[in-house]
């Protein structure tokens, strides 16, 4: 396969590897004892595992080949699926929120909901914004890294009393990926340009929210932030400018 081609194909397979682990996780939770734990096979954790490390340990070696671009519109060209998809992860964000509130909750997460219903319009206007190859205002992208951060405070507070860890490793790497990435994407949106960082953890934040989707509470959070990563993406292959490559050191 050509360079080039793989690096457009990159997004398709991260989709793909994550429903793989998806599959093995599911298969899994069909396999419980008598007090309804789940019993991981040998086979399906040593899968498991080895998917989960072997994709970005992938994507760390193809991302060291990116070339960073400074001008925004190099990195991020007008996109109907790249502003679809961070509607989507609004829309997740937002309907998980508003569902949130309606179950009994303290002050951690109310907090948590009133940054989710808000990260929810801010990605709306940043879908539209990608959609018209318009430059985001920093603040909108800054929104939802502030929102995962709260996130990661309510899920170990959900989890820390819940035997089944495997949920929660994965869902913890989601939420870290998701908050590197929307950080990442906030420097673009400053005038930074740091292409492999985003792509990293674009993709990976992609891969582990797929194999996030077996806890129903939050699919719809976790399947729109999904779809936000694999689709609003930088440029993920080398960019001529003017005949040569165009440096965010130049």
């Amino acid at each position: 396969m050509h360079k080039s081609t793989l690096y457009k194909c990159l997004p398709f397979l991260v989709a793909c590897a994550g429903f793989i682990g998806l599959t093995l996780r599911l298969w899994a939770l069909l396999q419980t004892d008598e007090k309804g734990f789940v019993v991981l096979s040998p086979i399906v954790a040593v899968l498991l595992v080895a998917l989960s490390v072997a994709v970005p340990a992938v994507l760390l070696f193809l991302a060291q080949n990116l070339t960073n671009i400074r001008k925004y519109e190099l990195n991020f060209c007008p996109s109907l699926p790249g502003g679809v998809g961070s509607v989507l992860a609004g829309l997740g964000i937002g309907i998980h929120s508003a569902l949130t509130l309606l179950l009994p909750h303290d002050i951690i997460d109310t907090v948590s909901c009133a940054f989710g219903l808000i990260c929810a319009i801010s990605l709306m206007i940043c879908g539209w914004c990608r959609y018209a190859g318009k430059t985001p205002h920093f603040v909108f992208h800054l929104l939802p890294t502030l929102y995962f951060m709260v996130q990661l405070i309510c899920q170990f507070r959900h989890w820390s009393t819940d035997p089944q860890l495997l949920d929660y490793v994965f869902q913890l790497l989601a939420i870290i990926c998701l908050m590197l990435a929307s950080y990442y994407r906030t420097s673009f949106d400053a005038g930074r340009a740091p292409r492999k960082s985003y792509a990293f953890f674009a993709l990976c934040a992609g891969f582990y929210c797929i194999l996030s989707l077996t806890n129903w509470e939050e699919v719809l959070m976790f399947l729109g932030c999904g779809i936000w990563m694999l689709t609003d993406l930088c440029v993920l292959e080398p960019v001529s400018y003017e005949g040569r490559f165009y440096r965010g050191d130049d």
